[in-house]
């Protein structure tokens, strides 16, 4: 994509923006408030400190005006970003780059299925992997990365960002949940937060949730459900009310995730609501340590034993590898992308 395309784009939705906050704020209902607000501050004025209902009334006309405004503004944003999606998706560059992504991800779970793995967590170990030997990754390295700028708002190109050897919690599980969803499993992005398993832990989780800003998977399988975060290499079961999912293996501080099923609802197109309600639905898997330190042998045993076959799919996809990366980024206009980071090499390949 042109970076005159681009500009267009971003001009588009800044007027776009401009048009619609003036619409939202010129609105009836919004004048009515405003002009209540300012005969409210004219009487309240003209009375002195003689009658204190007018200032009061006062506050409540200008308290509702302003929520007024605080509402105009955020569904403006709504509206724009909503609006920069769709020109996005509108342009060849993103048709290619969905197709590419796609096709990738259908070979990948092909080859992971061709490997004979048995189970869902296998399945997750051996990306974990594929991951962090950059055999995923089009310059053959991955590391974990925050961007200063990133507009990727594109949802259903989350994972397409792995592609470049970069990416955060967001595009790691997106692309793991794809995966899945390619094998035939039932899984969902979904997003959590942190705590530890101490009774003042709870209480103020209770009173004051943690916020919900980390990218898992939670996939459904003979076990039941349970989550995998391919990010932190971590396994964790649901608790009894499925408020929260203690991490296996995790005695030192006994922490734990706390669901935000809710913030996933917030966040709209961010997945399958057939998906969602099924990991919902389904029964937290009894997993214990050692199921998860057999599986992790069993993936680091097939990933050296097939390097050959590995390998080989690597430069298979390679090509398709190196035109997503493009693709994705010039949709995308994420930055700083080469600071902070720590790479993990591919060896051999």
């Amino acid at each position: 994509m042109a970076t005159r395309q681009i500009k267009r784009i971003n001009s588009k939705v800044s007027i776009a923006y401009d048009n619609q906050l003036s619409s939202f704020l010129t609105d009836q209902k919004n004048v009515t408030k405003l002009i209540a607000f300012l005969s409210s501050i004219g009487l309240t004025a003209a009375m002195g400190d003689s009658n204190m209902l007018f200032p009061i009334i006062t506050g409540a006309t200008g308290y509702a005006f302003t929520s007024s405004v605080v509402k105009a503004i955020r569904d403006t944003r709504d509206f724009s970003l909503e609006y920069k999606r769709q020109l996005i998706r509108d342009t060849d560059e993103y048709g290619k780059c969905i197709e590419l992504y796609d096709s990738v991800v259908t070979d990948t779970a092909n080859f992971i299925r061709s490997l004979g793995f048995k189970n869902s967590l296998d399945v997750g170990m051996f990306y974990q992997e594929l991951l962090y030997n950059g055999f995923l990754s089009a310059d053959g390295t991955f590391a974990y990365h925050k961007y200063s700028s990133d507009q990727g708002i594109c949802p259903e190109m989350y994972g397409a960002r792995i592609s470049s050897g970069y990416g955060v919690c967001r595009h790691i599980a997106t692309n793991l949940k794809d995966i899945y969803e390619k094998m035939g499993y039932t899984a969902s992005y979904l997003s959590v937060g942190g705590a530890k398993g101490t009774l003042v832990s709870n209480i103020k989780t209770r009173i004051m949730p943690s916020s919900i800003h980390h990218a898992v998977v939670c996939v459904k399988d003979r076990f039941g459900k349970y989550i995998i975060d391919p990010t932190w290499e971590k396994v964790a079961v649901f608790d009894g009310d499925d408020k929260f999912a203690h991490i296996i293996g995790d005695t030192s501080e006994d922490r734990r995730y706390v669901i935000g099923y809710t913030t996933l609802i917030d966040r709209k197109r961010l997945l399958k609501y057939d998906s969602y309600v099924g990991v919902r639905n389904a029964v937290s898997a009894k997993l214990v340590d050692d199921d998860v330190l057999e599986s992790s042998f069993c993936a680091k045993n097939v990933f050296f034993a097939r390097r050959r076959d590995v390998v080989n799919f690597y430069y298979y996809i390679k090509g398709r590898l190196e035109n997503i990366k493009f693709y994705e980024q010039e949709l995308s206009c994420c930055k700083d992308i080469t600071e902070n980071s720590q790479k993990r090499l591919v060896k051999g390949a």
